[in-house]
């Protein structure tokens, strides 16, 4: 996200670019910064947030001692020694004693448990592990990362600041420019004063590249004249050194050189000193104060092999004195210090061309670095999107599925739903079926049993016939009676013994009953006889042999006998009951 504020993308305006990649930064960031730091020891801890205050660093000396005390008290908290030692760098003036503290501290950082402990010394030593630009703009762009992920906006603003010095010493002005305003909108969001003036000499500093001398001095005149920053001793020298480089103002000049010398000599940073004295002895030089101006001038050539090689500060110097010389009339003098101020210029011209060269790759390394980065942001972006479609696309096939599954198991309930009640509806139909059945069956065995009844009645009826007509005729034989009258008593009982034919009765009303029974068993036994009939009829209606001999009236063996002949007749085993067959006809 953030990479775009340094990549300029084909056929599209960097500014477009820088501004949507800030607009993403702020809306990540914290309104106010965040800190990383993980609780160790309760007092050191206090003094560590202490230490991430605003506040002049020369006055946290007394709390890096603090610190200091705590160690000793906890040697076996490792974490407590290096962020001392870190904090101690951060404030130390000496260039060469803050190398050696944050290498120290980075040899002891467990980089996994303390991540941002390792993170904050890796950026403020990024100078002192390496001396290549290239290495040092990931080294950046590495802090900036992690930054950007634990939402720590100071920081954020920090990386953004070191990015721009790198692209100011990589000569790109306008990258250098763009880092800046990052750097400012993050700090104005979450309301660091003292990073925002800090920010603003970095821009001062940018515009006076950019031949807009009166805006710089402008921006270096609020910065110096805020009450905030006046406890920063080394930044506020480094404003007023600026100041008396760019400004036209004599007075100006002189207020400020003075001002600065006075802040470098107690502040004790040679670099400073040295910085200072120049502009000291400019001033002298210009109002005539000879003595004076040699004074410092002198005084930079003796401290010169300490200022780590500061061309500048050699150049500004031997130009001084040079003039000085031609002022004096010491000719010599002067001519030895132009010969070695020319000797000097085309050692750093030589030296600057080759720089320039070296600038030029290392940019193009830069850019090649930008673009892995960009390649592999979209790399990821891509494998982002992809894992996204799989997912996507495994949601969906499994909704699917899962439709598919939830429509078969509907499926498969609705037909069993359906199945149940057709098979209720069935079973309905038959226990109706049954029922009815049974209705039917009891109405036929209640037909039988009126049946075999009225034919025994007809029987019995019939046989008290004969009874009667056995006592008329022995009534007659006895002369009880007329001869005459026991003819007509006979005559009479003849009458209703002829009239009442019992079995064709019999077969009338059960043919009612039974339809088509005598038909069936005729059809399925050619051979059965009248008599087998009237026999199956009888045993049908559920006539015992009892009743079927009074019926036919013979003994019930011979009756016996008769269902034995049935039987074989019918073909039926001895397991199969004849009354189950003929029901079942």
């Amino acid at each position: 996200m953030y990479n775009g504020i340094f990549l300029y993308i084909c056929n599209m305006n960097r500014y477009i670019a820088f501004f949507l990649s800030l607009f993403g930064t702020l809306s990540v960031i914290n309104v106010t910064a965040r800190t990383g730091w993980k609780p160790v020891e309760q007092q050191h801890d206090s003094l560590v947030q202490l230490m991430d205050m605003q506040g002049d660093k020369a006055s946290k000396a007394h709390i890096i001692s603090e610190m200091y005390d705590v160690c000793r008290r906890h040697p076996d908290l490792r974490a407590l020694t290096w962020r001392t030692l870190y904090f101690d760098a951060l404030c130390n003036p000496d260039t060469a004693i803050r190398a050696k503290l944050l290498q120290a501290a980075a040899a002891m950082t467990d980089s996994n448990r303390y991540r941002y402990d390792y993170m904050r010394i890796k950026l403020l030593g990024r100078y002192f592990t390496s001396q290549n630009y290239v290495e040092t703009y990931k080294i950046i762009k590495e802090c900036h990362r992690y930054f950007c992920e634990i939402g720590d906006s100071l920081y954020m603003g920090n990386t953004y600041v070191e990015l721009g010095n790198i692209f100011m010493l990589l000569d790109e002005p306008e990258k250098a420019r763009d880092a800046y305003i990052a750097a400012d909108t993050i700090y104005r969001h979450i309301g660091r004063t003292d990073y925002i003036l800090r920010n603003e000499l970095n821009l001062a500093n940018f515009y006076r590249s950019m031949n807009k001398n009166e805006k710089a001095v402008n921006l270096l005149r609020k910065i110096a004249n805020d009450e905030s920053i006046q406890t920063d001793t080394s930044f506020i020298i480094n404003v007023l050194l600026s100041l008396n480089s760019y400004s036209d103002s004599i007075a100006e000049c002189d207020s400020t050189s003075l001002r600065a010398k006075n802040l470098a000599d107690i502040y004790g940073e040679k670099k400073l000193i040295l910085k200072s004295h120049i502009n000291r002895g400019a001033y002298h030089l210009f109002y005539g104060d000879i003595d004076s101006a040699q004074l410092y001038y002198q005084c930079i050539l003796d401290q010169y092999a300490s200022a780590n090689g500061n061309h500048h500060i050699l150049d500004a110097c031997l130009t001084g004195l040079t003039r000085l010389y031609e002022i004096t009339g010491k000719t010599d003098s002067a001519y030895m210090s132009q010969s070695r101020l020319l000797a000097l210029r085309d050692s750093v011209s030589r030296e600057n061309e080759l720089q320039k060269i070296h600038r030029i790759e290392l940019g193009y390394e830069i850019e090649k670095y930008e673009l892995e980065l960009k390649n592999a942001e979209q790399r990821n972006r891509m494998k982002h999107f992809i894992t996204i479609g799989i997912l996507i696309i495994t949601l969906c096939l499994s909704a699917t599925v899962c439709y598919i599954l939830y429509n078969q198991r509907r499926k498969a309930q609705l037909a069993k739903q359906l199945k149940e009640s057709e098979n209720k509806e069935l079973a309905t139909r038959l226990e109706n079926e049954a029922l009815q059945n049974e209705r039917v069956q009891a109405e036929i065995e209640s037909q039988n049993r009126e049946l075999a009844s009225n034919a025994l009645v007809m029987n019995e009826k019939k046989q008290a016939l004969h009874e009667m007509s056995s006592v008329v005729e022995k009534q007659r034989a006895d002369g009880n009676i007329s001869k005459q009258a026991a003819t007509e008593l006979q005559q009479k009982i003849k009458l209703h013994i002829g009239q009442d034919n019992e079995w064709e009765n019999f077969r009338i009303y059960f043919e009612k009953v039974h339809p088509s029974f005598f038909v069936r068993l005729k059809e399925l036994f050619p051979n059965i006889s009248e008599t087998d009939l009237r026999l199956c009829a009888y045993i049908r209606t559920g006539m015992g042999n009892k009743q079927i001999a009074t019926m036919l009236a013979l003994q019930p063996d011979s009756i016996k006998k008769s269902r034995h002949r049935l039987r074989k007749k019918l073909g039926l085993s001895i397991e199969t009951s004849i009354e189950d067959f003929l029901r079942s006809i």
